[in-house]
């Protein structure tokens, strides 16, 4: 086993993942949007109630 084949090989699966990944990447931003949007709301309320 050499180096540049696993290389390669590395290389061709990040490059497969890459391509795959770039179909689910709309649904991914969008549940990431949902969550962060979330996590931003709760901690606004929780930081303008400690304020309060």
């Amino acid at each position: 086993m050499d180096k540049p084949n696993t290389g390669a090989d590395q290389a061709k699966r990040w490059r497969d993942l890459a391509l795959r990944g770039r179909r689910r990447l709309s649904h991914n931003v969008m549940s990431w949007a949902l969550i962060l949007t979330a996590i931003t709301i709760l901690g606004g309320l929780i930081a303008f109630k400690a304020y309060k």
